[in-house]
Order: C-alpha cells, then structure tokens, then sequence
C-alpha cells in the first residue's frame, strides 16, 4: 500500500510539472497587431490551464497506479521479486496509455514496448550498478533496509 502511494503521488507530481510546461508553452500569444486597444484580458486562459495541468497529472498517476498494481499483483501473485514483474506492470501501463489513440493496435503495440523496456531496465539495471553486489544493494533500498558498513 505504501509503494502505491508513492508511486501515485510521484507521478502525479510529475504529470503536474509536465502539463504545467505544456500549458505554458500552449498559451497564446500576448502580442498582437492592434497595439494597447486590442489586448484581451487573460481571465478564460486560466480555466483551460487548470485543465490541461490536471489532464497531465491525473494521466500521470493514473500510470503510476497502473503500474503499480500491475507489478505488485503479478509479484503477489508469482511470489517471485524479478524483472518480469515490473515487465507486466509496464506492459499494461503502456496498453492503458495506448487506448488515448482509441485504436486496440496501438495499444497492444504500446504495451508490448514499453513491457520491453521494462523488462530490459529490470535485467541491465542492477548489472550496471555493480554486478551481484550492486542488485542486492539495490534490493534493500527498495525494501527500505540500510545498508550496513
């Protein structure tokens, strides 16, 4: 329960920093070829960034959450802790952002790569970090167990 929190909250930060970018840069021009007079006053621009930043981050955690529950139940499920856990959670977070485009293709496909990538981050992650000694160091930061020296 507590890594699906994190992981939403994160996320939702993200998608709250991400669509608040995109609303900035997505917001009309100030100028314009009337001088003074023609200026129109900001007050419905507003509204439409709220909406657009709350569209990223509800998005974004959504994502998280997807993940998340994907990873934790197949883990659960599976009762083994290794990268295909995270490959399923990240194939069904791609197949879920894949269905914006409302085309079931596009979703598997999406799916598909990112599960890949996932599944490609789970196995090369920990042997970049240090080979054996590098994962299990990796392992008890992610169960929360400090590492004695």
């Amino acid at each position: 329960m507590e890594q699906l929190a994190t992981n939403i909250t994160a996320m939702s930060i993200s998608g709250t920093f991400f669509g608040s970018i995109y609303a900035a840069w997505s917001a009309p021009p100030v100028s314009s070829k009337g001088g003074f007079s023609s200026l129109r006053t900001s007050s419905n621009e507003f509204p439409q960034a709220f909406k657009i930043v709350g569209r990223s981050a509800s998005v974004f955690a959504l994502a998280g959450l997807t993940y998340t529950v994907g990873k934790v139940g197949v883990e659960s499920f599976r009762d083994v802790d290794d990268p295909i856990n995270g490959a399923v959670g990240g194939a069904l977070t791609g197949f879920m952002l894949g269905l914006s485009k409302k085309r079931l293709d596009i979703a598997a496909a999406s799916g598909l790569v990112m599960g890949g990538l996932v599944l490609a981050g789970g196995i090369a992650g920990p042997k970049l970090l240090g080979g054996e000694e590098g994962e299990s160091n990796m392992r008890r930061r992610r169960r929360g167990v400090e590492k004695v020296a």
